[in-house]
């Protein structure tokens, strides 16, 4: 579990709320940095250089620096002047004389410091630096002195994990939980070692369930096939993709797909794309369409394909299908008449965009959407135009006006339903490949169709997606790695997750 900035806001109001003043929850988190920088820090003696910001985040490191300035020779520089927080202000009045306040600071003062408490920018800190800190920011980065980070290192994002130009510590001490800098894949460059210090606030986010799941090896869950079951036991997927302009989509969605352990998969396509597939794996049923002037597959196969999938568990639909009315007239009948779980991505969301309350209507089946930021953008063109929220509440809303369950591809994945929201942090930008999405349609698809669950299902497709990623990131450089390497160590992911 982790918290958002606007979780952390919330917990503090409802805090304040209950009588503890805003000073008093900046004094306890202070004095917790102070005691742990006692026992884990080795600081008697030693010379500590606090970077205070004019907001609580500085206040925070004032209070820091006051409680350990009896042991060790304690020097403060404010970066910005004087403190737009009443928190501030109070923390800085009761800082004892102990305490130097430096008026300018080169590298000199840097070489000179044991230690270095970067308190300049909190969790409420967007965007880029002010470059008049740029100077100060190498001169820390350079510094041979042990650095330590307040909350988040200044200059990257809570919400997201961004940065430009950023204070680069070699630990940061979380205040309260984990926040979503903290947990993307490249938190360890970011922000170092990372020590989570429970207090009030943190209390506050349990008892009123604040926070959001994010997705690891604990709470994924294979797939159980008995050793008495039969391919017939195990799931019979539908997949309704390619065209003769995108014939590599289907060729990836199969392949990871058949990597999952559903029993069948039939598909549906255009003759040169079954002869590719066909020949790559022989384990697919290939069913030829017919083909239309686009060189995708033609409207009429309608009542064939639904024909053909009158005993299948799920359908998927849409990647490399091609944009036009054929796949939009397709697209919709499966949406209005299909029975079993329906996954649509890619050309599928591109075939309703323009109709997009067709997922309104009355239906038999559950749809799961799995959109990239732009595709869903498109998606919903005319609903966030009316709608000046953010991104994170229009997906809400649209989620629980539409009844899917909403799969939002990014560096951050995240999935909305009506019950819950997921996040998942794993992988990493050697996904930032075309194919990837059609790698992660298989998977989610090939587990929707043996009966684990739509979401449980969308929870171990981005585990194993993203985890493989690492595995052969751990050997290949990032660039090298190509989606359609991927399924070939699926099967060290999940006999890893089997032996947990």
């Amino acid at each position: 579990m982790f918290i958002t900035y606007k979780d952390i806001k919330a917990a503090e109001k409802l805090l304040s709320l209950s009588g503890k003043s805003y000073w008093e929850m900046v004094e306890d988190a202070g004095i917790s940095i102070a005691l742990f920088m006692r026992e884990q820090l080795n600081i008697q003696d030693k010379n500590i250089l606090f970077l205070c910001g004019k907001g609580n985040n500085g206040a925070d490191a004032i209070v820091a620096a006051s409680k350990i300035s009896s042991i060790c020779n304690v020097s403060i520089y404010f970066i910005d002047g004087e403190f737009k927080t009443k928190e501030g202000e109070t923390a800085l009045a009761q800082m004892p004389l102990s305490v130097k306040v430096l008026e300018n600071i080169d590298e000199a003062v840097f070489e000179n410091a044991d230690i270095i408490v970067d308190g300049i920018y909190g969790i409420g800190f967007k965007g880029k630096l002010p470059e008049k800190l740029n100077p100060l920011c190498q001169m820390y980065n350079n510094s041979q002195a042990y650095k330590v980070a307040i909350d988040i290192p200044s200059g990257v994002e809570c919400d997201t994990g961004k940065y430009s130009t950023f204070f680069k510590p070699n630990m940061t001490i979380v205040l309260s939980k984990k926040k979503p800098a903290h947990c993307v894949n490249w938190a360890n460059y970011s922000c170092g070692t990372i020590h989570v210090i429970e207090n009030k606030v943190s209390e506050v986010i349990e008892d009123n369930n604040f926070g959001t799941q994010l997705i690891d090896k604990s709470n994924v869950k294979i797939p159980k096939h008995f050793p008495w079951s039969n391919k017939g036991n195990n799931g019979k997927l539908a997949l309704i993709c390619g065209s003769e302009q995108y014939i590599g989509a289907a060729l990836l969605a199969c392949h990871s797909a058949l990597r999952t352990g559903v029993g069948y998969i039939y598909l549906f396509s255009v003759p040169k794309v079954c002869n590719a597939v066909n020949i790559a794996y022989p384990e697919v049923v290939c069913i030829p369409m017919k083909e239309n002037e686009f060189g995708s597959i033609d409207k009429s196969n309608i009542k064939t394909i639904f024909e053909k999938t009158t005993n299948c568990t799920a359908i998927a639909l849409g990647c490399g299908m091609g944009d036009n009315i054929h796949t939009q007239l397709i697209v919709r009948s499966i949406i209005n008449r299909s029975k079993v779980p329906v996954i649509i991505d890619a050309d599928g969301l591109n075939s309703i965009k323009d109709k997009v309350n067709i997922l309104q209507n009355q239906r038999n089946c559950h749809i799961l959407i799995t959109p990239h930021i732009g595709e869903f953008k498109r998606l919903t063109k005319s609903y966030v135009s009316q709608n000046k929220k953010s991104l994170e509440d229009i997906c809400k809303e649209f989620v629980k006006e539409t009844d899917v369950i909403l799969v939002l591809k990014d560096f951050i994945t995240k999935i909305y339903n009506n019950d819950e929201n997921i996040w998942h942090f794993g992988g990493n930008n050697a996904l930032a490949k075309a194919g990837s999405g059609d790698i992660l349609t298989g998977i989610i698809s090939g587990f929707v169709a043996q009966n684990i669950g739509l979401v449980d299902a969308v929870k171990l497709a981005l585990y194993l997606q993203g985890k493989t990623t690492e595995l052969l990131s751990e050997t290949n450089h990032k660039l090298y790695i190509l989606p359609s390497d991927m399924p070939y160590y699926f099967g060290r992911v999940l006999k890893e997750l089997e032996e947990e």
